[in-house]
């Protein structure tokens, strides 16, 4: 390691420098500065490590492979990742099983008229009457055991019919008694 402020120079970035030998002055003011300098650079060696630009050719283009040059975020590049069709009992890192990801999702006003706001996999609502919906499915599921959340500005929600092609639910207050709702979301997750 080099100490800084010794006249050998720096060990940076093989090693990471010190700072051993503070500057001393008649005023503190005098010594303050190179002290503070030196505290920073020091500060910034230990926070970027001694191999701060990785396999890159420097550290400007390592900070950039995944920051553009006004310091968003530019194109990241995700893991390699396998899809699997059966989770085992453990699962294994990196792999996503078909049936562990989300078949289904809406997200939808449920008061006053219906409609879907976003979704992935739903092709149709029907308000069955207040706070009674069916959320109908593009795909089909394999069987009518797939677990479902969903979630609203309501007290609680209960199941009432799963199928394969859709759910119907309620969306109940603290009373048990059905109400509409402004804002619903499901999410399913099952084999399809």
């Amino acid at each position: 390691m080099g100490d800084i402020g010794d006249g050998t120079g720096t060990s940076y970035p093989g090693a990471l420098d010190t700072d051993g030998t503070q500057e001393s002055s008649t005023t503190d003011v005098r010594a303050d500065v190179p002290n503070d300098q030196n505290s920073a650079i020091i500060a910034l060696q230990t926070a970027v490590g001694t191999d701060p630009k990785g396999t890159a050719a420097d550290v400007k283009t390592f900070i950039q492979a995944e920051h553009d040059t006004d310091g968003t975020h530019g194109a990241i590049t995700p893991s390699t990742v396998t899809v699997s069709t059966v989770a085992p009992a453990t699962p294994v890192i990196n792999v996503l099983y078909k049936d562990t990801i989300v078949k289904v999702w809406v997200d939808f006003n449920g008061s006053g008229t219906i409609a879907i706001n976003n979704d992935v996999n739903v092709s149709s609502l029907t308000d069955h009457g207040t706070g009674d919906y069916t959320v109908t499915f593009a795909t089909d599921f394999a069987a009518a055991n797939y677990a479902s959340i969903i979630t609203s500005g309501s007290n609680s929600h209960q199941l009432n019919t799963s199928a394969v092609g859709s759910q119907r639910f309620s969306t109940t207050n603290a009373s048990g008694v059905n109400e509409d709702t402004g804002n619903v979301h499901m999410i399913i997750v099952g084999d399809q």
